[in-house]
């Protein structure tokens, strides 16, 4: 079986969206987490920066596995496995006439452009376990492109960072506009996660 390792560069510093907070509930580490509204539950935040959410009706259940149907009454989150991450790359930023949208099962994530050269942003709270819809909308920016060989490549994989790096070790989107490209267009992606 082969595995592809990426690496990815990711400047902490410069961009301290792109390192998600750890959110607990319960005391228990949860991640893909949509569509859940709690009351009358205690928030804070520790000096690691974690999220910590005391609700003491809420019940944290483990995602169910790979092929298994999930059935979970109100009331409770389920957790994924893995971290998913959200990369771009390009050698040439601004080349390819594009703004784009990440939207994760309808909803809007993450607005970016082609002038960013490398963007790196985590997605897990927004996916769910099991099957989730990935869509990009690309929008064409009038002024004009560049030439065939340049690319904007936008992929979504599943990863953990590893120090300064992203280490992503499967790629489940892969995307791409070039600079000859025109017109907008709306690419979607089925893509299943645990």
């Amino acid at each position: 079986m082969t595995r592809l390792f990426l690496f990815v560069p990711v400047l902490l510093l410069a961009a301290p969206s792109a390192v998600a907070s750890d959110i607990y509930i319960n005391g228990k580490l949860v991640r893909g987490i949509t569509g859940v509204k709690l009351e009358n539950v205690t928030v804070e935040f520790n000096d690691k920066g974690e999220l910590h959410i005391t609700a003491p009706d809420f019940e944290v259940h483990p995602a169910p596995a790979q092929g298994e149907q999930s059935v979970e009454p109100v009331g409770t989150v389920a957790l994924l496995k893995n971290r998913y991450f959200l990369f771009t790359q390009t050698p040439s930023p601004g080349k390819v006439p594009y703004t784009f949208e990440l939207l994760v099962n309808e909803k809007p994530v993450k607005q970016f452009t082609s002038e960013q050269d490398q963007l790196t942003a985590e997605l897990t709270l927004y996916l769910k376990p099991g099957r989730n819809v990935i869509t990009i909308k690309s929008t064409y920016l009038a002024r004009g492109g560049g030439a065939l060989t340049d690319q904007y490549q936008v992929f979504v994989g599943r990863g953990s960072p590893n120090g300064a790096a992203l280490e992503i070790n499967k790629v489940l989107v892969s995307f791409a506009r070039k600079g000859s490209d025109t017109g907008d267009s709306l690419d979607t992606f089925e893509v299943d996660v645990e």
